[in-house]
């Protein structure tokens, strides 16, 4: 079986990278002071930092922000929810990291505030009382909490490639938020064909014309990964007639989304999948059309200049100085 190029593909806000981030992180900065703007800079430029391979400056970040919520809570508990965040961010450093247990275990306990029960994790305590009051004053604690715990879960799994786990984390975790709307569940759903796509059933084209719009975004997820089974398969007639179908789909494809980059993905995966049958004919003009519009995604860019024999863009100019100059700018509000 072939790795899937994208990974995960459902519908997820995606942060900017590179030069954008870093412009947004000096233009919040460089604005009157306001707390809300100051989150924001912080965890943006923590994830920049950690790319930089810097991840001990990430962390210093992230607790200082959540040191920082804590100093401010007599001022409501929004800014317990400010606090959440970068201890979020603390578990994906080690998830993304060498560290993915602790990580796990971190997501387990985080979970609790799901349910509305308390949470103790190293960085950062919650009471029961706690939650009640952020569903009190309708901050989505219980949310958050669920999503990142589905999708951080599946996502530390896959990236550590450990298939059989991701497979039962999957389906214990649709067991477990059977009621959950939104987003997170499309990620577990997804992790069962990211881990086990030949013990799939195969999907019904006919979701894609009945049902919520989270509903047809999983069954159109669904199909984009029975295509690429297929293709893993050297199945060339029903991938064209799959992938032909669902790239035609603009209902869908030009829907709205968390992120403008995820229609981007999904025809980037089909092209894919037409290519690996030999169908360039089919498979090159979607990927031209994809590379025109994916400067917001790298990894999307750097694969289908590859795919369509381009030069790969020019490396940026290096970019640490600036970002741990950005970092230090947001430390010192940090301190106050």
């Amino acid at each position: 079986m072939t790795r899937p190029w994208l990974g995960f593909l459902a519908d997820e806000a995606r942060p900017p990278t590179g030069v954008v981030a870093l412009s947004w992180v000096d233009t919040l900065v460089s604005r009157p002071p306001n707390d809300e703007d100051l989150f924001v800079a912080a965890n943006l430029i923590a994830l920049a930092v950690f790319r930089a391979d810097d991840a001990e400056l990430a962390r210093h970040i992230c607790h200082e922000e959540i040191g920082y919520a804590l100093r401010r809570l007599s001022a409501g508990p929004v800014y317990l929810m400010y606090a959440l965040q970068p201890q979020i961010n603390l578990l994906r450093l080690d998830g993304y990291g060498a560290d993915p247990d602790r990580a796990l275990h971190g997501l387990g306990v985080l979970a609790r505030l799901a349910g509305g029960l308390d949470m103790e994790l190293p960085a950062l305590s919650i009471s029961a009382g706690q939650v009640r009051q952020l569903d009190e004053a309708g901050l989505p604690v219980r949310r958050v909490a669920r999503e990142t715990h589905i999708v951080d879960t599946c996502k530390f799994l896959y990236r550590h490639r450990r298939l059989d786990h991701l497979v039962q984390a999957a389906a214990g975790l649709l067991d477990r938020y059977p009621e959950a709307g939104g987003r997170g569940p499309h990620h577990a759903a997804e992790a069962l064909w990211l881990g086990a796509a030949g013990q799939q059933p195969r999907p019904a084209a006919e979701a894609l014309d009945a049902g919520s719009i989270p509903a047809v975004h999983l069954a159109f997820l669904r199909l984009i990964h029975h295509t690429a089974r297929l293709a893993d398969l050297g199945h060339e007639a029903p991938v064209v007639h799959q992938a032909t179908r669902l790239l035609a789909r603009q209902d869908i494809l030009g829907g709205r989304y968390a992120s403008a980059l995820t229609p981007l993905r999904w025809r980037a995966s089909l092209a894919d999948s037409l290519l690996r049958v030999g169908r360039p004919d089919l498979a090159e003009p979607v990927l031209r059309a994809v590379h025109r519009e994916s400067a917001g995604d790298p990894l999307v860019r750097r694969g289908t200049a590859e795919r369509l024999g381009l030069a790969p863009d020019a490396e940026p100019p290096a970019q640490r100085d600036e970002t741990r100059a950005l970092a230090h700018r947001v430390l010192a509000r940090l301190g106050r």
